[in-house]
């Protein structure tokens, strides 16, 4: 499959930086990989492989055949994140003055404190160093690696190529693949597909800064944030998701086609980022909702706006985050019509394995929540 698409690309014969985010972003995904083997809850990836793809296309892939799993991400996409990162961190994006006046203030100050949003809109170069800035830059684009990387892994975890090649009684091998222009199931399935892998994406990032935080292990340690200032914590993991999100709503007219239009916008998926960061009442470590959401909502009125500048239609008013909430969280009320299905293919899978397929009770009730 990485053959048929460029072949894989050896990180160690890339430049500088791109040679350091690819090994990180590896490393990365190599635990993440170990750590959903071993939990009950999910789909085992194995030893699924986790492929650079020599392709200048902004694009990444799961794939499933003959029993073997893995994950490419194209070269490509290395390349523009690598550069929306350095452009969100200079003087045009996060260092930019304009940002203090954004009406998206309005909208934060219904869920944040003054001192939190205060520190959220004071970002000057002045009192970051070339090394902080270096660093703050390769972050937001490991943040955003990592969630088109859990994107990916949700198309393998929840089920989805297994799920289709059950459906079709022979094997698929990937959501798009070339020529695969009859795949048994609707356009409206598929983009269920894509909120559903966004929806796992957005809950594993999250859960990663929830955790971090809450045991005092703050990512990366060398950052100051104000004490108590998870609010500025989460924007910077969700400044990556929605430069990812951004990102997919801008790629080539070849990989639109080959997809058949079937990934919702950019506004749509911000609205899934949003919904699923709002549900975390029943996470552990109890942090409030709401300071998730807003910083979800923080992140992409900043990448948003960056993206605007550069010639992009993006968000960049309260009235298109309302617009996009109603539009995702109406589709995900509309989400039910597969789920049966879905969730027999799961269990015969886990059952194979001696896993009890109740873990996965909690997925099927999320999606019908109202």
């Amino acid at each position: 499959m990485v053959q048929e698409r460029g072949g894989a690309v050896n990180p160690a014969r890339l430049p500088f930086p791109l040679q350091d985010l690819a090994n990180i972003t590896l490393d990365s995904c190599t635990q993440i990989r170990v750590k959903i083997n071993s939990s009950p809850l999910l789909w085992p990836l194995g030893e699924a492989q986790i492929q650079i793809v020599n392709n200048d296309d902004f694009n990444a892939f799961a794939h499933h055949r003959q029993g073997c799993e893995g994950i490419g991400i194209y070269l490509g996409t290395f390349e523009r994140l690598t550069k929306l990162s350095i452009a969100l961190w200079s003087e045009e994006g996060l260092l930019s003055n304009a940002r203090v006046g954004w009406r998206a203030n309005e909208v934060l100050q219904d869920y944040v404190g003054a001192c939190e949003l205060e520190h959220w809109r004071t970002l000057h170069k002045s009192i970051l160093s070339e090394e902080h800035l270096a660093q703050r830059r390769m972050n937001t684009a490991l943040t955003s690696l990592c969630y088109v990387f859990m994107h990916e892994v949700g198309h393998l975890v929840r089920a989805h190529i297994p799920f289709l090649s059950k459906r079709a009684s022979c094997e698929i091998a990937t959501l798009y693949e070339r020529g695969n222009t009859s795949l048994p199931c609707s356009n409206t399935e598929l983009q269920f597909f894509e909120i559903d892998a966004d929806v796992h994406a957005v809950e594993a990032v999250t859960d990663f800064a929830l955790t971090t935080w809450a045991k005092g292990r703050i990512f990366p340690v060398n950052f100051a944030y104000p004490k108590g200032d998870l609010f500025s914590y989460l924007v910077d993991f969700y400044r990556g998701v929605c430069m990812a999100m951004f990102c997919l709503d801008c790629g080539s007219t070849s990989r639109r086609l080959a997809s058949r239009s079937n990934h919702p916008v950019a506004a749509v998926r911000l609205g899934i980022a949003c919904l699923a960061s709002m549900r975390l009442l029943d996470h552990p470590f109890q942090i409030p909702q709401k300071t998730a959401f807003a910083a979800c909502v923080a992140a992409s009125m900043e990448v948003g706006d960056l993206f605007t500048r550069k010639g992009f239609s993006a968000l960049t008013l309260e009235n298109d985050l309302i617009l996009m909430l109603e539009k995702s969280a109406e589709m995900m009320k509309r989400s039910e019509f597969y789920l049966d299905g879905k969730q027999s293919a799961i269990d015969e899978r886990l059952q194979s394995m001696g896993r009890d397929p109740r873990h996965f009770d909690q997925y099927r009730d999320f999606y019908k929540r109202k």
